[in-house]
């Protein structure tokens, strides 16, 4: 009775357990396989997002402001020969500096810790190595044509002085440079002419023709900036530095086009330009003269 008790206790363990449904491996497999994937993901990301040295927080974004500064602008030396041995260059650091191409022995001329005290965004020096031309507050108009105010800095005594007409407080001048001997300077303001023997002299006015709207000297229109002389400064000097040639452009009977600009206001502004067409026939009057800037000699107007 026992035995066939055992027998048939057997029977049934044998029968429950041929009923228990097969194992998923395939999908067991599968699952696996995709945790250790998106494990695997995880890992990597940690590690490809992790700075070197755990120590450090993570560099912040780089910002539109962080452009502007110089660690993210190129340095374009501005270099020019003094003498046959000697250059003129602007420092990566803004130094002005007078060098020595055999020796590579220099001095410094202006520091750019002078350059910033004053608010000067350039500076070129005089011929005579005596002066150097501060350039302030400079304002884009067209193409290379600019307003500007300038400023004379001596080396010597370090004094400075506002470059400007004779009795007139505004010192927003069109354009300025030095002359090729000494430290003579030729400076344009209301499209007139004014000119100093030396960086302390006083200024001699050379023109009064000169109109805000129609007369330009020594300075070019839009078109003969862009299309003809392709130069703001339309005036040259002898190499003696004595005599002074200048062009002269009358726009009176040339039609204005006009163009639209942008300031960084919320509506642009416009200006009109003489713009001359070529079915119009009407064209800028223009005038070349010379002035002999060391003798009485009258002006003289060449014919061409």
């Amino acid at each position: 009775m026992i035995v066939s008790t055992q027998q048939n206790l057997g029977t049934d363990l044998d029968i429950g357990g041929s009923d228990a449904p097969p194992r998923n491996w395939r999908g067991i497999g599968l699952a696996v396989l995709v945790i250790t994937i998106v494990m695997s993901l995880v890992l990597l990301s940690i590690f490809l997002l992790s700075p070197e040295d755990p120590k450090q927080p993570v560099k912040p974004f780089l910002t539109l402001s962080d452009l502007e500064t110089m660690e993210y602008q190129v340095h374009v030396p501005t270099l020019s020969w003094a003498s046959d041995t000697e250059i003129i260059l602007k420092t990566r650091d803004g130094n002005l500096i007078q060098q020595n191409v055999k020796t590579k022995e220099f001095r410094i001329l202006l520091r750019n810790t002078t350059l910033v005290s004053l608010r000067a965004s350039n500076a070129e020096l005089s011929p005579d190595l005596q002066n150097i031309l501060l350039i302030f507050n400079k304002q884009q108009i067209s193409g290379v044509a600019a307003k500007a105010s300038y400023s004379i800095y001596n080396i010597r005594t370090s004094e400075v002085w506002d470059l400007k007409p004779p009795g007139k407080n505004e010192t927003s001048l069109q354009y300025a440079s030095w002359g090729p001997h000494g430290s003579q300077v030729v400076f344009i303001f209301q499209n007139d002419i004014y000119y100093q023997q030396s960086a302390s002299a006083p200024a001699l006015r050379l023109t009064s023709s000169g109109d805000p709207e129609t007369v330009l000297n020594g300075i070019t229109d839009w078109t003969y900036q862009e299309e003809v002389l392709h130069s703001y400064a339309a005036h040259w000097w002898s190499p003696d530095g004595t005599r002074l040639a200048y062009l002269s452009i009358n726009n009176t009977l040339v039609p204005k086009m006009e163009l639209t600009y942008f300031l960084g206001s919320d509506y642009p502004a416009s200006r009109k330009y003489a713009y001359p067409k070529v079915c119009h026939f009407i064209f800028s009057c223009i005038q070349l003269f010379i002035f002999f800037l060391v003798s009485n000699t009258p002006c003289l107007e060449l014919s061409f």
